[in-house]
C-alpha cells in the first residue's frame, strides 16, 4: 500500500496539529456509491501534515489479514455497504481491540445494516427500507439543502476556529443515534436530523461522525473541511 505524502500545495488548508507533531496515516474507504472523486481526494490533499491513501472496501479484509492496518493510524469511512460479509464483524472487531480510530462521513452510515457494532462504533445508523419492520424507523433523504450549522461545543478541538456555517448539502433525516454520542454540529432544518456531527466511544476506539458530505459543495466548504482535519489529527493524537 502507498501512502501519498502532501508536503506542497497551492492552497493548503492548516489544521489543529498538535505539539506531538504526528503526521498521520489515513486509510479512506470508498466504494460502492458514486462520488466526485477529483473533487474529493483534492479535499484530503489541501490538509496540511497528513498522509493518505485510497482504498476500496472489498480489499480491507486482506489489507488486515495481511497486517497492512498496522500502518495505519486512521480509517475514514465513505464506502457504501449495506450488505456487509458476516466475516467483517471479525475485522472490526479487531481493530476496535486495537483502539484504531474512526471517522465516518456521509453514506458511510448506510453501511453495514444487518449488524449492530457497525453502528456502536460510528455512534449511529441510517435505517434502510428492508433492514426493519417498523416503518416509523426508516429513515429518509433530502438532496440540495441550505443547512445553517450551529456549533454544538465550541470548546471541543473538532470544532476549534469553526464558527456557525452554511453549507448545501443532503440531509438526512430519522437517523438513529446513540444515547451516549456527543454532539458537535447541530441544524434546525426541518428535512435534517438535528445533530449532524458528533463523536463516540467504543471500548478502546475513538469515533467522529459527520453527517454531511455527499458532493462537491460540501468538499469545497471550508468548514467542512476544516472539521475533517481538526477531526483527523484529535483522532489520531488521542489514540490508546
Amino acid at each position: 500500500m502507498k501512502f501519498v505524502y502532501i508536503i506542497l500545495c497551492t492552497t493548503l488548508l492548516s489544521c489543529q496539529v498538535p505539539e506531538s507533531g504526528l503526521r498521520p496515516r489515513v486509510l479512506i474507504l470508498v466504494g460502492g456509491h458514486s462520488y466526485d472523486t477529483a473533487a474529493f481526494v483534492e479535499m484530503f490533499h489541501s490538509m496540511e501534515g497528513i498522509s493518505y491513501d485510497t482504498i476500496s472496501y472489498t480489499e480491507l479484509p486482506d489489507l488486515w489479514r495481511s497486517g497492512g492496518l498496522n500502518k495505519v493510524d486512521l480509517l475514514v469511512h465513505y464506502h457504501y455497504l449495506p450488505d456487509a460479509p458476516e466475516t467483517d464483524s471479525s475485522m472490526y472487531n479487531d481493530l476496535n481491540r486495537a483502539g484504531i480510530p474512526m471517522l465516518f462521513l456521509h453514506h458511510s452510515l448506510c453501511s453495514y445494516q444487518g449488524w449492530d457494532g457497525y453502528s456502536q462504533m460510528a455512534g449511529g445508523r441510517y435505517v434502510m427500507q428492508g433492514y426493519t419492520l417498523d416503518e416509523s424507523l426508516l429513515s429518509d433523504y433530502s438532496h440540495d439543502l441550505q443547512l445553517s450549522v450551529k456549533i454544538a461545543d465550541r470548546s471541543h478541538p473538532v470544532t476549534t476556529d469553526v464558527a456557525d456555517f452554511e453549507i448545501q448539502d443532503e440531509g438526512y433525516s430519522n437517523i438513529q443515534l446513540s444515547e451516549s454520542a456527543v454532539p458537535l454540529l447541530l441544524t434546525s432544518h426541518p428535512d435534517c436530523y438535528p445533530v449532524v456531527g458528533w463523536t463516540h466511544r467504543i471500548e478502546h476506539s475513538t469515533s467522529v461522525t459527520l453527517m454531511l458530505g455527499h458532493d462537491q459543495h460540501a468538499y469545497r466548504n471550508p468548514s467542512y473541511r476544516a472539521l475533517i482535519c481538526n477531526a483527523i489529527f484529535w483522532l489520531t493524537d488521542n489514540n490508546d
